[in-house]
């Protein structure tokens, strides 16, 4: 385990688990609750799951995260709803903004591109004339 106060030496090299132990290390250290660390995690080990979790975290680029948000969507064989979906990305997003912005690990954020699928609300249910 990954001492949370200390920056971990992470590379474009290092494996994608072993970076994403070091960012469950990072948000058991912080300000965060138990069910976004629980959550975050588990939406990287599906991102590990599709991408491989001995990928070189800088190997990793904007194509495969596109490729992660679809496989979850259309391939992965489990149904997502639009809020789960936006939550996996915000995780991803979160992820890689730590690797690049705070530990400089990554000469750049290949998720600040990664877009969010539209949430669609849906209408309010209105009364007819005859309801009211």
């Amino acid at each position: 385990m990954f001492d949370a106060l200390a920056k971990p030496a992470l590379t474009p090299e290092t494996p994608l688990a072993q970076a994403r132990e070091a960012f469950e290390s990072h948000l058991k250290g912080g300000d965060y609750s138990r069910h976004t660390v629980y959550f975050f995690i588990h939406d990287l080990r599906l991102l590990g799951q599709c991408l491989g979790e001995e990928r070189p975290i800088g190997a990793i680029g904007l194509k495969d995260l596109q490729d992660f948000v679809d496989w979850l969507r259309r391939r992965r064989g489990v149904p997502c709803s639009t809020k789960s979906l936006r939550r996996r990305i915000t995780s991803v997003k979160a992820f890689f903004r730590w690797l690049h912005e705070d530990l400089q690990a990554l000469p750049h954020n290949p998720a600040a591109e990664l877009v969010y699928p539209e949430a669609v609300e849906p209408l309010p249910e209105v009364l007819t004339p005859e309801q009211i």
